[in-house]
């Protein structure tokens, strides 16, 4: 009783002060909903004319699987996509007689690219090799290098400048989230409820933030992501150790393909396993409100 008391002239002490910067609370947190509209157009209109250069897009159906991974996750799943076309073709397998070694064995059924070739010799110099040792080896940093730059002239990947481009549109969201903190700060020092606010001020610098600092991709390369995931759903599941397109598997749906298929390669090979993220609940009566008034 006593602290229902307590709280109810908290309340009453919060609503008889002035509105924050002469501004109610749910009136700005209105206008803070507009401006994030706003920056959220002005950030992806500014990136999309920095990464959209002109070139043709190449076909989705034809770009090779090296090339599709370095483009979706970067270098360490380039070279995991590597290793699954060299399984697929029969250049690699799990050592029986030592599991913490990979064998390379056996003439390819094809001809295999720089990157797979170079990859093949360093497994073959160091058959326990991890996904970092490949990627730091000299014959694999050369190849990945080249494969870099062909995705850059393609249009894919940003040049060095198209990243700097890129990354200043972010100061848009960057100032938003210091006009919430800002607010807030303001809202403690009214003594005014500030949760709602808090909240969304956060999800700003978890979601926002993050998305307007990424380079990875031109929108080319996005688009181009986009349709292959798409069009390849056939391969999220199912594709064995010796199929054909392991490799493109890989690529575009990542590590997970190549622990189902060859788990054993994977283990050694120390490939990142995909993580369940749990949890639920939500705020309960603990949250409280208020839009920073």
């Amino acid at each position: 009783m006593s602290a229902l008391l307590v709280w109810t002239g908290l309340a009453a002490a919060a609503r008889a002060r002035p509105d924050t910067w002469r501004i109610s609370g749910p009136a700005f947190l209105a206008l803070y909903g507009l401006l994030i509209v706003v920056v959220l157009l002005v950030v992806r209109f500014g990136r999309n004319r920095v990464s959209g250069r002109s070139t043709a897009m190449p076909d989705a159906r034809t770009i090779d699987a090296c090339d599709l991974a370095l483009l979706n996750d970067g270098e360490r799943l380039a070279v995991a996509a590597a290793v699954a076309e060299l399984r697929a073709v029969g250049v690699v397998e799990a050592d029986l007689d030592d599991p913490s070694s990979v064998s390379v064995v056996g003439l390819p059924s094809r001809r295999l690219d720089p990157l797979e070739t170079a990859v093949a010799q360093q497994l073959r110099d160091d058959p326990r090799s991890t996904l970092s040792d490949i990627v730091g080896a000299p014959g694999p940093s050369f190849a990945l290098a080249g494969i870099r730059d062909r995705l850059v002239a393609e249009g894919l990947l940003p040049t060095d400048e198209e990243r700097h481009r890129m990354r200043r549109q972010a100061g848009w969201v960057i100032g938003l989230i210091a006009l919430g903190v800002a607010r807030i700060a303001a809202g403690v020092a009214n003594q005014k409820p500030v949760g709602f606010l808090v909240i969304v001020v956060a999800a700003l610098a978890f979601t926002m933030l993050p998305w307007s600092l990424r380079t990875a991709q031109t929108e080319h390369g996005r688009r181009l992501l986009r349709t292959a995931k798409r069009n390849r759903q056939d391969l999220k599941k199912g594709v064995a150790g010796g199929d054909p397109q392991l490799g493109l598997a890989v690529a575009i749906f990542g590590y997970t393909v190549l622990w189902s298929a060859e788990p054993g390669i994977s283990a050694i090979l120390g490939l990142p396993q995909a993580s369940s993220w749990g949890g639920g609940g939500g705020c309960g009566g603990g949250c409280g409100g208020g839009c920073g008034g």
